[in-house]
């Protein structure tokens, strides 16, 4: 071979390493666009393991198989439900829900994480008894009530669509530290139902006699609560503030003043918005917007910003609902919390 060609060998030989290594990363970047499908292998309560493509699929499949609501059986002989996943208990880790968050990724580039890192793809393994606090449960529930306010006599349609007097309702407050050990025994052992749990009465108001002289039945609003657990406690909480708003004759009245400010401090929660900031009362415009619709029809409605009561500042305007009954009989706006929504019956003596 002549010394020329022997150069020219060498030459090559040397870009062989680069040139190879270019290949292959065209290939696996070419691999990763258009063939690689990253997947997990998941396995529930020790069944053959199946593959998931995203952190939405791992959790519709494992809360398919096993509980997550939980049942609070009261002291005081009340019980509720309450999904645990809004208190940050889950069956998985951080560090698995990482991972099919990688799987889950939209972009490219973020699939290269689980295409190189081998660790990335290890099998997920759930069991009833293996759960997980996400965040401190002493900070998940400072932004949730311990307190089953009370609910006092309603107003509520019979057979014949006449109104009569429904009954009260005493509320319950929970001891904090007796409802974190009790969800604390939860995440122990798995079992969801009936745990027990330390509370005290709240008394409710006998408003009875008083709502039975409203015989007169005007017209009736029902509102959905909403599907957002914090906008659904919103609405609540300002159910709770009003329940049965009286008018006399010529009687002027701020339904703004009864809900009270929109804060931490009134007990209304707070609801990310389109622009990802803290509103806080979201959910409670919603029982406003209808106080308003009944009033607008027959009352005097004084003064109203927003077109469903846009939740804002007082200073703004944005936060006022001032009703004026311009009759010349009493009349009430009874609440009730009803299955999944609130009503509202507006009635006169």
């Amino acid at each position: 071979m002549s010394r020329r060609k022997r150069k020219v060998s060498s030459k090559y030989q040397k870009l062989l390493p680069a040139a190879t290594l270019a290949a292959f990363l065209l290939g696996s970047l070419f691999y990763v666009i258009f063939v690689f499908n990253p997947t997990i292998d998941l396995s529930i309560n020790g069944r053959p393991s199946m593959k998931v493509r995203s952190r939405s699929e791992a959790e519709i499949e494992v809360y398919r198989e096993l509980p997550y609501k939980a049942t609070f059986q009261l002291s005081t002989g009340q019980h509720f439900s309450v999904d645990m996943r809004f208190l940050e208990l889950s069956y998985f880790t951080e560090e698995e829900l990482k991972r099919l968050d990688n799987i889950s990724a939209k972009t490219v580039w973020d699939k290269f994480t689980p295409f190189f890192d081998t660790k990335e793809n290890l099998q997920i393994s759930i069991y009833p008894n293996r759960l997980f606090w996400l965040r401190p449960l002493n900070d998940v529930l400072a932004a949730h009530p311990d307190v089953q306010l009370p609910t006092t006599n309603h107003l509520i349609m019979d057979g014949e669509s006449n109104v009569k007097v429904g009954d009260k309702s005493n509320g319950y407050k929970i001891d904090p530290a007796a409802f974190i050990e009790a969800s604390e025994e939860i995440a122990k052992t798995g079992k969801f139902d009936d745990v027990k749990v330390e509370s005290t009465p709240v008394e409710a108001e006998d408003q009875s006699e008083l709502l039975s002289q409203y015989t007169h039945f005007i017209e009736r609003k029902e509102v959905p609560l909403p599907t957002n657990a914090a906008q659904a406690q919103n609405m609540k909480t300002a159910f709770y503030k009003l329940q049965n708003v009286y008018l006399a004759p010529g009687e002027t009245k701020s339904i703004s003043e009864l809900l009270g400010a929109l804060n931490a401090e009134s007990g209304y929660l707070p609801v990310k918005g389109k622009d990802n900031k803290e509103v806080y009362g979201q959910g409670a415009e919603q029982i406003i917007d209808a106080i308003q619709q009944l009033a607008f029809s027959r009352t005097n409605v004084i003064s109203y910003r927003g077109q469903y009561f846009n939740i804002g500042t007082p200073s703004e305007g944005l936060t006022e609902l001032t009703i004026q009954n311009n009759t010349e009989t009493d009349m009430v706006f009874s609440l009730s919390l009803e299955e999944g929504q609130v009503s509202i019956i507006l009635a006169s003596k």
